[in-house]
């Protein structure tokens, strides 16, 4: 016993001593690589930081799913119901989620699909089917990046349920989404599907309209096989990316050739499967039932009959089962396909009056149909047919209610430090008028008040972007048809309850943001001093009165990189020349909602008429993967096409997407960068004249910068001289001091903060620090920094300038839903105590990690010397 004590003591030892040098490289995953990629510079960590999709982890968690869900499927779930994931609104995208013990199952997939489950809590991990309606952008806008999502939790296969052809979608985008761990199948719909949650019977309808003849240019479609996330570097400094040559790359083109554009829905009629009753262990043991084989047999439906002859009934110790209700999901495009939908013989079974069991009635149908389509009296008709037991849910662009709580918060809270600069949602008006001879501070208290007076009245949203939080907008008629306008977060629960569930809608509590900010210790006084500094920055000379210039101003729309948070949306910029004019530089997934969201419905239309082009930085998704969507909808107010101005390769995917889905090719007019570059323009004098006319600018000019391949600069000059640069993604290059060379205002990516250069050189990023030298060694007037990772929700953390040496008297941050003129600019720094106030805590963290990290480097320098 002792030697075996004493053996363990020294194992003991010898493991407290491997991990003290080592553990970094056995904690958990995330801390590793966390802790790996801050000391790259150790060229025996190089192999565990690349490549980027850390395959060895991932394959583990896939081994743990399948054996999770090999288990499983041996069971039924018992918790089964439906949740409204996003409602549809113009602002938003509209998906439905199936959600049970097990498994999830999503319905439609649009813009912003991934940010409002990682807000909302929806378990993307659980997704391992996708159905589609009808083959969309409205409906599969969101398919690539919650693809990506769903690959970092471990799922090894996702299925496409949809109209044939549905799954060209991952081909059109898998340039730019790299899924080298995830597998994505397009589901075979000519067989009903069954799992152990739901059968699923596939209804496809084919459209009534002859399929549109596709221009022979856009069959003609040139294969763009770049990899866009190759950082690496051959011998002479410069990333090497000759295409592929692979059989399967070189046919993608002859493929496509031989593909029509998808023309039909699909019907999904969904059947829960019942629920087996529970065996009553007590009941059983006061029946005299012994354990074995009698228990089975009363578990499964049979009777049985004991030695002493007394029959023993298994409806008597079994509780009843579970019937699985029955569900269609369907999308009625427009009117013209009513007459194929409600004239279908295949619905008959599952109405009222022709059903052959109760059990076939459908209890639920879900609606993604337009507006005109549900008052179309035909299809009312057809709706009334499946009887009073069925109720309707609608998802489509009536529907109201908020959809996301956390960027209203931010918003509420942005505002009390400027509400010019930082507008509530919707609306351009402020909760009172600036008056500089106003004393700050009971100002600021007389704000308060009224915010709790008219906490109602502080956001105009509802109104102006169909949206509300409490209306119950349930429609009962008297013929018993009942439907219902969904709100995001309506639940249908199907087992072990039933029924429509509206509790968990997203309300909004203005009065309950801001005193959450009042309450933190000198907070109101810092806000004072900050109005007395406004007051003084913009107090007119004399009796004069002064107009504050309103255009040119920037809307942030999108200020986080890679991928969206509750907060950060991916990379946009809405540059407004003028009230008539407008620019977007970048545009990530579900920047269209940003801008219905900052603006209002109606307001939105006209900003979008306005917008005459779109810039794209480079060809990574988080900066262009929203472009479809504004094209679409722009559509609605005008012919006239915009400029497209992009690396060329786009025209690969924008090709493809034109030739397989919806037509868009004659929605903008693709204008190279290389062909802008920076006094090498290669633009005919005409179609340069034509571009700068419809801007109303002087000058366009881009420049390569190093970050993926065909990434550039851009920088836009006035008519005024002014010149505005932005620089997508880069590392600090000199290519962009001479871009930016005296500019007016630099936008500068600044996606890590300062100790995290080696991190930023392996993603091809840059600090905080080395963003602001840009524009130092540019000579411009003002840097304004965005794109940062998503570590930083709330706010960057900025160096001090003891430790920087850098003056950040002429730099600002970037927040979603900042609108700014030039002329405002120079007030963003005076801002930095406040928000550093504001966001206390969640800066107390970050400087909590610097200092773990610090920390930890120097046990790293200290065990491998």
């Amino acid at each position: 016993m002792v030697r075996k004590n004493n053996i363990l003591r020294q194992v003991e030892s010898s493991a407290h001593m491997i991990f003290s040098k080592f553990y970094c490289l056995t904690t958990f995953h995330k801390r590793t690589t966390v802790i790996i990629r801050q000391y790259a510079e150790y060229r025996f960590f190089r192999p565990l930081i690349m490549p980027k999709d850390n395959k060895e982890y991932l394959m583990e968690l896939q081994k743990q799913r399948k054996r999770l869900k090999a288990q499983s499927a041996k069971y039924t779930p018992t918790h089964i119901y439906l949740q409204v994931l996003s409602n549809g609104t113009r602002a938003e995208s509209r998906s439905l989620l199936l959600v049970t013990d097990h498994t999830n199952y999503l319905f439609n997939c649009g813009e912003g699909t991934q940010r409002l489950a990682a807000e909302h809590h929806a378990k993307l991990a659980k997704i391992e089917h996708i159905f589609v309606t009808s083959a969309t952008w409205e409906n599969m806008g969101g398919i690539p990046g919650v693809a990506l999502t769903i690959q970092d939790t471990g799922v090894p296969k996702l299925n496409l349920h949809g109209p044939n052809g549905s799954i060209d979608i991952i081909e059109a985008t898998q340039n730019f989404i790299t899924l080298n761990q995830l597998a994505v199948t397009a589901q075979d719909t000519t067989s009903p599907f069954s799992d152990q949650t739901m059968s699923v019977t596939y209804l496809p309808i084919k459209s009534p309209k002859p399929p549109a003849p596709v221009e022979e240019q856009s069959s003609r479609i040139i294969v763009d096989n770049t990899n866009y996330y190759d950082y690496r570097v051959n011998s002479n400094g410069k990333r090497s990316h000759s295409p592929p040559s692979s059989p399967s790359q070189r046919s993608r083109s002859a493929s496509l050739e031989d593909k029509s554009r998808i023309d039909h829905t699909m019907v999904y009629i969904c059947k829960v499967h019942p629920k087996t009753g529970t065996l009553d262990m007590a009941k059983c043991v006061d029946a005299g039932v012994t354990p074995g084989p009698h228990l089975g047999k009363l578990k499964a439906g049979e009777d049985i009959t004991l030695p002493d002859g007394r029959v023993i009934k298994s409806k008597d110790v079994v509780s009843p089962s579970q019937i699985g209700p029955l569900f269609i999901v369907l999308e009625c495009p427009d009117e013209d396909w009513i007459d194929v939908i409600v004239e279908n013989p295949a619905f008959l079974k599952y109405q009222e009056g022709t059903a052959k069991i109760e059990e076939e009635i459908a209890r639920y149908i879900i609606h993604f149909s337009t507006k005109n389509v549900l008052e179309n009296p035909k299809y009312k008709d057809w709706m009334r047919k499946f009887g009073s037991k069925t109720q309707h849910l609608i998802i489509n662009e009536e529907n109201k209610g908020y959809c996301s709580e956390a960027m209203h918060k931010m918003q509420h809270q942005l505002h009390l430090i400027h509400p010019d600069i930082f507008p509530f949602l919707g609306e351009n008006k402020n909760f009172a008028e600036h008056n500089p001879d106003a004393d700050p501070l009971k100002k600021i208290r007389d704000k308060l008040k009224s915010i709790e007076e008219n906490s109602e009245q502080s956001e105009n949203e509802a109104s102006k972007t169909c949206e509300t939080t409490e209306t119950d907008v349930s429609v009962v008629q008297n013929d018993g048809l009942f439907i219902h306008q969904c709100q995001t977060l309506n639940t249908v629960h199907l087992r072990p309850n039933t029924g429509l569930d509206k509790t968990s809608i997203v309300r909004i509590n203005p009065k309950e943001y801001i005193q959450d900010v009042f309450a933190v210790d000198g907070f109101l006084d810092t806000l004072a001093d900050l109005q007395t500094q406004l007051n003084a920055k913009t107090k007119p000379l004399g009796n004069e009165k002064v107009n504050v210039e309103e255009y040119p101003r920037l809307v942030m729309l999108g200020t986080g990189s890679s991928i969206p948070n509750k907060v950060r949306n991916t990379s946009g910029i809405l540059f407004q020349v003028n009230e008539d004019t407008s620019i977007i530089l970048d545009c990530g997934e579900a920047t269209m909602g940003q801008i219905i969201r900052f603006f209002g419905v109606s307001e939105a239309d006209r900003v979008l008429k306005s917008i005459k082009a779109v810039y794209v930085s480079h060809l990574h998704a988080d900066h262009h993967l929203g472009l479809v969507g504004i094209l679409q909808q722009r559509k609605r107010l005008t012919d006239e096409p915009l400029f497209l101005l992009a690396p060329r390769q786009i025209s690969w995917y924008l090709n493809y997407y034109h030739s397989r889905f919806e037509p868009i090719q004659d929605l903008y007019r693709l204008i190279s960068n290389r062909d802008l570059l920076l006094n090498q323009t290669i633009l005919s004098s005409a179609t340069s004249k034509a571009l700068y006319d419809q801007l109303g600018i002087a000058n366009i000019s881009t420049i390569n910068v190093t970050h993926c391949p065909f990434a550039y600069g851009i920088a836009i000059t006035l008519n005024d001289g002014r010149k505005t640069c932005y620089s997508g993604d880069t590392i600090p290059c000199e290519n962009m001091v001479k871009l930016a060379k005296d500019s007016f205002l630099l936008i500068h990516e600044a996606t890590m903060e300062d100790g995290l250069e080696q991190e930023a050189v392996l993603k091809r990023h840059s600090t905080i620090s080395q963003a602001v030298s840009i524009g130092v060694k540019a000579n411009v007037n003002f840097t304004l920094l965005t794109h940062f990772s998503q570590r930083y929700s709330k706010m960057p953390r900025l160096p001090s300038v003891e430790q920087s040496g850098i003056d950040f008297a002429r730099v600002g941050i970037a927040f979603d839903f900042m609108k700014i003129s030039f002329a405002q600019l120079k007030l963003l720094p005076l801002f930095y105590p406040s928000l550093n106030l504001m966001f206390s805590e969640f800066k107390a963290l970050l400087d909590e990690r610097a200092s773990k990290r610090e920390w930890t480097k120097e046990k790293m320098v200290k065990t491998a010397s």
